[in-house]
């Protein structure tokens, strides 16, 4: 009998670590749609989100186990994937006007929440989040260089 006590505990023990704690708030960003556009041997995936709340840990793991499952194609050298507050359309933007076009930038530099870059020539992942992070990747010729990879 008291080995079949302490093996009640034991596994309650287990229930109760997995349960979410208080701090444990549930991630509020909600995907809105996502699309693809390839050019120049450069991939760009769009994700489409409210907006999300990085200090969040349950966003944040949320969304690197998305970015990071993601597999460039074949032909891309470098995959980029661009996570957009609100809803867009593929006829809306054109990912690499971002990297471009100072105009363009700027007219949507507000609504970019997060770039994941993945470079298949050397393996390089690297996460812009930061404003200033984000300005530094979008202002960086992507077709030769990534900067920090």
């Amino acid at each position: 009998m008291r080995i079949l006590i302490i093996f009640i505990l034991y596994l309650q023990s287990f229930v109760s670590f997995a349960q979410p704690r208080s701090e444990d708030t549930p991630c509020d960003a909600k995907q809105l749609g996502e699309f693809t556009q390839i050019s120049d041997s450069l991939e760009f995936r769009v994700n489409c989100f409210t907006k999300i709340d990085f200090t969040n840990e349950m966003c944040e793991w949320s969304i690197a186990e998305g970015y990071y499952n993601t597999v460039p194609l074949e032909s891309s050298k470098l995959l980029c994937v661009v996570y957009i507050e609100n809803k867009l359309f593929t006829e809306e933007i054109e990912i690499i006007r971002l990297f471009d076009e100072s105009e363009y930038r700027n007219k949507f530099i507000d609504r970019v929440q997060l770039i994941f870059v993945f470079d298949k020539r050397n393996g390089g992942i690297r996460t812009f989040k930061s404003e200033k992070e984000i300005l530094e990747i979008l202002t960086t010729d992507i077709r030769n260089r990534i900067p920090n990879l």
